[in-house]
């Protein structure tokens, strides 16, 4: 066997691999994140008060409006995110919540090490790849005659 034979091999199996893993890892960083979106918006819904403070603090206009929006894009798109239900749809605003917290919050941290970094590439991640083959999104499509969902190969 030649090498490129076993290199188009080694790449075949990777590749299958990557295909078998990849509704895991979605599912797994939708239920993580997801969760972590749904607490913290839980928080701020729970702690309006303190929350539409905060943001007034932090510059936020009009902050009793804007916490209450923020909690809600939160707690619901996070509950979405977490079952894998209008993924992409909900990746849109929590994704810029997460640019706002970042820009208003934490701008003198470096952008990858700010805490909103992760919740913003989860959100990235679920828009461009979709939700996967574990999710209600995936479920409702076979329902509805649509075959599985798609999503780009490496």
């Amino acid at each position: 066997m030649s090498i490129v034979c076993l290199a188009r091999r080694i790449h075949r199996a990777e590749l299958r691999v990557a295909a078998l893993l990849a509704p895991l890892f979605l599912l797994a960083l939708r239920v993580t994140f997801g969760y972590g979106f749904f607490k913290a918006g839980r928080g701020k819904l729970e702690h309006l008060t303190n929350t539409a403070s905060q943001f007034a603090g932090w510059g936020i206009p009009l902050p009793e409006l804007n916490a209450v929006v923020a909690g809600l894009t939160e707690c619901v798109g996070g509950l979405c995110l977490l079952v894998g239900l209008a993924s992409r749809v909900v990746t849109v605003p929590l994704a810029i919540t997460m640019l706002v917290a970042y820009f208003t919050v934490h701008a003198d941290e470096p952008f990858v090490s700010a805490p909103p970094f992760p919740f913003l590439m989860t959100a990235l991640v679920v828009l461009l790849f979709g939700p996967g083959a574990l999710s209600a999104d995936a479920v409702l499509g076979r329902f509805w005659g649509e075959g599985p969902p798609t999503h780009s190969s490496p």
